[in-house]
């Protein structure tokens, strides 16, 4: 498991807690519907109403109630053969896992500009982190990971990363015993991190030394860009923060497994990681390597070398107080959060990425510039008002309907405003195809023992549709409770389904058939249809993935099946006392994909996109999220603004330790750039251009 959330056991509890259902509710079908209806606040619901107002003014949505006849229905019921199919499909994404791992010999890698494709499902996690065997390249609809880059080919501040690296691992393969590298690659979006993190891989793989290489992130969709794994899959973390001060046998066996051979790690997006993560993962890595190669005793990460990629004007840590942040100062005593910017600290060596190669637009580039320094001027915010959809504007005129704007995405922070946009674009979808849009309703039920499992009641629906208010933050990680489907729609993965696979929570693909369950009733003709049962799967064309081509599929189609997750509610009983329950609910872990909230979108680059950055009905907007929506596009040409804004927002300034931060960085550059010259880099670098 990557990132989710670990199971409940399924047996019911006495709880004093009194946060479940009063006893003198009165429950019924009605009392549901409206605990569902008040999970989003009419404020939040506002906003996201008139968000979707504007789009229909700018003629992004039709101007009406979207409504359409059907003209292709060409949706089956699963049969036995369907069912042999996905049994095949499941052992051939495992068989992939495996070779990926280098856990059997690599089947041939695919001609050059091919993908190689695969299947979403849920499999057992493999301990290896070996090298890629197979190097895989994007589909045609979407940006992937970015290939290796001839070192000649690279900037030279990229080729100095590089070059560090590249000694380092000549030294270590030499049998000498180099200072622990502990090297931050820094830098905006666009500057080429990634093209240095490929490159590097390559040099790895051609040195016989990709066994020896880990490659991570915090998040599944980031990892998978750079094809890694979580975090909290390289360092055997569960998401749940307890003691850790005690390793169970189990874990330091499989940590030690996945430790024993490596020696390099490079972790990407670094800014989201938090003190006391960056803590725990080096605990957890110092023990999987005991015993293991270039292992050091009394050095931090067991002797393990880091690489950090990233930029500390992106998004920090999320849901955790500013003293987590990495760029701000120790803290006295020897606590988590104190240990954790020692370690940071040790990150002496620093090749800061300055060329921008993403960013075409001059002007654009000079906004983001002063944005991302907190220092935006007002003919910026005079600029950016140019680019709103307001009716009757010239950046409004616009064919969203036809062309690469029928294919833009919105990034907006407020999930509210995401959903009712996704809702919109799935009826937009539908009805320019004449496809019919499928609503699914997650299946519910609680464990009675045995394999006896049961329907909930009025009592145990009504405190289900109650979780965002007795535990809101697990809610938030809770499958849905419906959502749709539909031939042709754009989705989006909302869980780490397999990382290896590039399965993540936030990869994209396009749903090309619905299996439906076996017992569901012949569909009506209607434009939206409520199933009685969850399909048996749905077969999707993800935009990128290293699973091998499936039998029968086209390459890059995988079926995805519902996922399980289980939640704890409580029922008061007569005695005043509250009973535990938990709901084991599936649901299909993906989501229509025609908008996502900007935290989702941070390390991607949107051909065309719209941005929302009006002033939320609660809380702010500070300028990480100005700073990483209006940066996901290259120019003005291919963004626009949704709707206007609060100028307060860009008069904002970034808090002083993260610009202390940055010189500290800017320092080290200097520093580094010397030690390398000295070590005749500048001398290699000529010999590679030659």
């Amino acid at each position: 498991m990557d990132d989710s959330e670990g199971n409940f056991g399924g047996n019911d509890e006495i709880d004093p807690a009194d946060n479940g259902v009063a006893s003198e509710t009165v429950v019924s079908e009605a009392a549901i519907a409206r605990a569902l209806a008040q999970q989003t606040s009419p404020s939040e619901l506002l906003h996201a109403k008139y968000a979707i107002e504007v789009a229909k003014g700018a003629k992004i949505f039709p101007a009406g109630e979207c409504l359409w006849t059907p003209t292709n229905n060409d949706i089956s019921n699963a049969t036995g053969g369907d069912f042999a199919q996905l049994v095949g499909w499941q052992t051939q994404m495992q068989a992939d896992v495996a070779r990926l791992n280098g856990l059997v010999p690599p089947v041939s890698t695919p001609a050059p500009g091919r993908e190689d494709p695969g299947v979403v499902a849920r499999v057992e996690d493999t301990h290896d982190f070996g090298g890629p065997s197979v190097r895989p390249a994007p589909t045609d609809d979407t940006v992937g990971v970015l290939a290796a880059a001839d070192p000649a080919m690279l900037k030279p501040a990229q080729f100095r990363a590089f070059d560090i690296i590249r000694w380092h691992l000549n030294q270590t393969l030499s049998g000498h015993e180099p200072p622990p590298l502990r090297l931050i690659l820094y830098g905006e979006g666009g500057t080429g991190k990634s093209k240095v993190i490929q490159t590097v891989t390559e040099e790895f793989v051609a040195r016989g030394a990709q066994a020896m290489l880990v490659k991570a992130a915090y998040t599944g969709v980031a990892a998978s860009l750079i094809d890694g794994k979580t975090t909290h899959t390289i360092a055997a973390l569960t998401v749940k923060r307890g003691d850790e001060q005690t390793v169970s046998d189990k874990t330091k066996a499989k940590l030690q497994d996945i430790w024993r051979e490596k020696r390099y790690l490079i972790v990407d997006e670094f800014s989201m990681l938090g003190k006391s993560h960056l803590v725990r993962m080096e605990r957890s890595i110092a023990i999987g390597k005991e015993g293991g190669e270039g292992h050091r005793a009394g050095i931090t990460w067991g002797g393990v070398n880091i690489i950090l990629c990233g930029d500390l004007h992106q998004f920090p840590p999320v849901a955790q107080g500013s003293q987590e942040f990495l760029f701000h100062p120790g803290v006295l005593g020897n606590g988590q959060i104190g240990i954790g910017r020692r370690l940071y600290e040790e990150f002496n060596l620093v090749v800061i990425l300055n060329e921008q190669m993403r960013v075409t637009d001059p002007i654009w580039r000079d906004m983001l510039l002063h944005l991302r320094r907190g220092e935006v001027r007002r003919h910026h915010i005079t600029m950016l008002r140019q680019l709103i959809l307001a009716q009757g504007s010239e950046a409004a005129a616009i064919d969203f309907h036809n062309g690469p704007w029928a294919e833009a995405s919105l990034v907006t922070p407020r999930h509210a405003v995401r959903n009712l946009w996704n809702a919109n674009g799935a009826r937009k979808h539908c009805a320019q195809s004449g496809q019919q849009l499928f609503v699914c309703t997650a299946q519910d039920r609680m464990y009675n023992g045995g394999d006896v499992f049961t329907e909930l009641g009025l009592a145990e629906r009504y405190a289900v549709a109650n979780r965002s208010k007795t535990d809101s933050r697990q809610h938030k990680k809770d499958l849905p409770n419906v959502i749709e489907l539909a031939k042709g729609m754009i989705v989006l993965v909302t869980q780490n389904l397999e990382t290896d696979l590039d399965l993540t929570n936030g990869s994209r693909g396009t749903i090309i058939d619905i299996i439906l369950h076996e017992d569901e009733p012949p569909l009506s003709q209607e434009p939206i249809v409520v199933l009685k049962y969850l399909p048996v799967y749905v077969l999707v064309k993800m935009a990128r993935t290293r699973a091998s081509k499936l039998n029968g599929l086209e390459e890059g189609v995988i079926p995805v099946e519902p996922a399980k997750h289980t939640m704890r509610i409580k029922l008061d009983t007569r005695a005043g006392k509250s009973i535990t329950r938990t709901v084991h609910r599936r649901q299909f872990p993906i989501t229509p994909a025609y908008a996502f909230t900007d935290y989702r979108s941070q390390g991607q680059t949107l051909p065309y996109v719209i941005v929302d950055i009006a002033s939320p009905p609660t809380g702010t907007l500070s300028l990480f999220n100005l700073y990483v929506a209006l940066s996901r596009s290259s120019g003005r040409d291919t963004i626009r603004i949704l709707r206007d804004f609060d100028d307060k927002l860009f008069r904002q300034s970034h808090e002083p330790e993260l610009l202390i931060e940055d010189e500290r960085l800017e320092a080290l550059d200097r520093v580094t750039k010397q030690w390398w010259q000295q070590m005749g880099g500048e001398a290699r670098q000529l010999e590679a251009l030659q």
